[in-house]
């Protein structure tokens, strides 16, 4: 499919479309919020990867070609390697690597622009990012001319040659058929006798690829048992995500531990069209073929606009956060699922059937194929508002804000779908997240890119989404004209003196994108405070400030006396007893101009405009969260972690960026300590997907930072979080 054509079913037909395949096999193809929620997330055990099967047979048994209890396990074990703590100690490393990416296009540039296949440098940074931090292993020194390694021409070649497309049908229509009929060493044999070229390329490459990653894993085991100084001797220094991963799976208890396959598979799947799952060599792939092209979309979109790349040069020690690249143009543009049972998929809004009736639900039958729209949902207008797509180009370059914030989009990250959503959303989108920003800030600072003369750039969907020049050969390849921003910068203005002030090695920020990088521009609220519970300073304990909605001016003391009610109350159950000496609560009251909760999706005249959907009663979500972050950044130390507080009998509330409870007096307390545990941890949703608490947005050991990290004696300590010893003594 190529991107018109998503464009062309999203104008023509809306979020809901009957395809039919070439066997006249019908296709669910949606992007509309609650389909994708249900399937994704509440329902994600009846609609598994549509290739499955495929991904088992080839690639192995690894974390995206599993499903139930034992895809849960695999996701248990390798979440903590993904955690924040261990991004933030890769910097150097990455840091190291940008800095030889630098070096060699300095070499070729320093005579004047020359054309480069940023594409392949792309390619080549990415593998050997994952290649160091992923399991200590180096591909390439960085250096010019030198020869690609092997496994970086077979994973390109594995997504993107004919054979793939050969190969498809056979994929989707046949292979789940043969795994139900025939055994692994039947299928092989198959497999070997069949007179097809196209299967025997992609055998011996999937051959290569285990025998490598075998190989790898039998280097690291060796060194795990002969010690620590061996481990240190490695590239990796036992820091690399293989080598954690191995030590903790040693660790593990019986329930959780992996086996060898298992582990030797987590590196090794592809993430796109015929594969999705993660295994030694999933990371790779993953890491490798997706963020490499993202990073070339990126470099070739400010080629087309050169005021924004050079705006981008300006203000990127800032860090301005932007997300709009990987909205409008993610890598992977659709992901397949297939009904294993007769299903009803809800949706958020009816559409108009052939019949001309209102549908509010669709019907599918067992063995239905499901595309899913990831490249659709996050251009959806009804989300994203007018003028988005990219006719107008520019338009994807400006700041964007979710116009429907209660449109319950399952992705992981900003509403938006690039990393998949569920309890199969793309485990390492951090990584990746970090890899693009640490290469694309120094590309841009120190290079300035421009459209190639005489080559056109079509970017064909072959899965993952690749460049290729119109005319040409039909190899995927970004060729752009490079050269110094520095002396490109001197030629404009001959005068003017070149500064640079990135950090990279000391800039962190970048790693929480839901964390503002900027001081909120919208100015607080005004704030009455009053202490309701004080045990020290602000400096050395944790805050927690109510914030009020929906109380009037006449309601001041009622709203006292809610908040101090509710600051008892948690204070001292038993889910936080232990820990009061280290709290203090504030209340903070604003005035507002109407009373109450907004409900039907329209807030009060409130300041943070708290409000339910309509849809059900439980969530209660608030409509300006820039006012609460301000107010909150006002207070200073003072505010940890924000509650707002709203003037409803009646039981609700949110967790996450800013705690939402209301005033009931039958289940406020009870939903105030369960939603701080969603805040404070931060847990993840537990209704849509049951196991989403291992997912990546939870704490998952004592090494990453956390507010009361001071407070821990035993920082090395590996026990369970109620656990953790605490010095309450010398805290005045």
């Amino acid at each position: 499919m190529a991107g018109a054509f998503h464009q062309m079913l999203a104008e023509n037909y809306g979020p809901v479309v009957k395809l039919q395949t070439v066997f006249r096999k019908n296709v669910f193809y949606t992007f509309d919020p609650k389909a994708m929620n249900h399937i994704l997330l509440k329902e994600m055990s009846s609609f598994p990867p549509i290739r499955l099967e495929s991904g088992n047979v080839v690639l192995g048994n690894g974390l995206l070609g599993t499903a139930g209890e034992e895809h849960r396990k695999q996701r248990k074990m390798l979440n903590p390697v993904f955690s924040i703590a261990h991004m933030r100690s890769m910097m150097p490393m990455f840091n190291d690597i940008a800095q030889k990416l630098e070096n060699t296009l300095n070499k070729r540039v320093q005579n004047g622009p020359a054309e480069i296949d940023l594409l392949g440098w792309m390619a080549r940074t990415a593998l050997e990012l994952i290649g160091q931090s992923g399991f200590g292993y180096s591909f390439d020194n960085m250096e010019d001319d030198v020869p690609k390694h092997k496994y970086s021409l077979v994973i390109k070649n594995l997504v993107q040659v004919p054979a793939l497309g050969r190969l498809s049908l056979y994929n989707v229509n046949f292979l789940p058929l043969l795994c139900k009929l025939f055994s692994a060493k039947t299928r092989t044999l198959l497999m070997n006798a069949v007179p097809w070229k196209a299967v025997h390329e992609v055998r011996d490459m999937v051959t290569y690829m285990h025998e490598f990653s075998v190989k790898v894993y039998e280097e690291k085991r060796r060194a795990l048992e002969e010690g620590d100084e061996a481990v240190m001797r490695q590239l990796g220094q036992g820091k690399d995500i293989l080598s954690i991963l191995m030590k903790d799976n040693v660790n593990a208890g019986a329930e959780d531990k992996l086996e060898e396959d298992e582990i030797i598979a987590q590196f090794c799947a592809a993430l796109g069209f015929l594969w999705t799952w993660i295994s030694i060599r999933t990371f790779i792939f993953a890491a490798m073929d997706t963020t490499s092209n993202a990073m070339s979309r990126i470099l070739q979109l400010l080629t087309v606009h050169p005021d924004v790349q050079d705006k981008m040069r300006q203000e990127i020690s800032q860090a301005r956060r932007r997300a709009e690249t990987m909205r409008l143009y993610p890598p992977v543009a659709h992901v397949f699922r297939r009904a294993m049972e007769d299903s009803v998929v809800p949706l958020s809004k009816p559409v108009r059937g052939v019949d001309g009736r209102d549908i509010t639900e669709v019907i599918l039958p067992k063995g239905t194929m499901v595309d899913i729209s990831i490249i659709n949902s996050n251009r959806n207008t009804d989300f994203w508002g007018p003028m988005r797509w990219s006719g107008n180009p520019k338009d994807g370059f400006l700041p964007f804000r979710i116009l429907y914030t209660n449109a319950k989009i399952p992705g992981v990250y900003s509403h938006l779908m690039t990393f998949n959503g569920g309890g199969r959303s793309c485990i390492g989108f951090k990584f990746s997240q970090l890899e693009m920003k640490v290469i694309i800030s120094m590309l841009v600072e120190k290079f300035k890119f421009s459209p190639a003369p005489g080559k056109d750039i079509f970017w064909q969907m072959s899965g993952i989404s690749s460049p290729v020049v119109v005319g040409g050969d039909g190899h995927p390849k970004l060729p752009l004209l490079v050269e110094s921003a520095k002396l490109a910068a001197a030629a404009v203005s001959p005068n003017a003196e070149w500064t640079s002030n990135i950090g990279l090695a000391h800039d962190d920020s970048h790693l929480d994108a839901q964390i503002p990088l900027t001081k909120p521009q919208t100015p607080p609220p005004p704030l009455e405070i009053q202490p309701l519970i004080v045990s020290g300073s602000s400096k050395n304990r944790v805050d927690l400030v109510f914030f009020s909605d929906g109380y009037l001016l006449e309601d001041k003391d009622k709203f006292m006396q809610d908040a101090l009610r509710l600051a008892e109350d948690v204070s001292g159950n038993q889910t936080f007893h232990t820990v009061k000496p280290l709290m203090n609560f504030w209340a903070a009251f604003t005035a507002s101009e109407e009373s109450g909760v907004g409900t039907g999706g329209k807030p009060k005249k409130t300041p943070y405009g708290l409000y339910r959907d309509g849809t059900e009663l439980r969530a209660v979500y608030y409509a300006h969260p820039e006012v609460a972050d301000a107010a909150c950044t006002s207070l200073g130390k003072q505010c940890d972690f924000p509650i707002l507080l709203g003037n409803d009998p009646l039981y609700g509330g949110l967790g996450g960026r800013f705690t939402v409870i209301t005033s009931s007096i039958l289940n406020g307390p009870q939903i105030l300590r369960h939603e701080l545990g969603h805040s404070i941890i931060p847990v993840g949703e537990e209704y849509d997907g049951g196991f989403a608490y291992f997912g990546v947005n939870a704490y998952h050991d004592l090494h990453e930072p956390v507010p009361w990290a001071h407070w821990i004696d035993q920082k090395d300590d590996e026990g369970e979080m109620d656990d953790i010893v605490v010095n309450l003594s010398n805290m005045n």
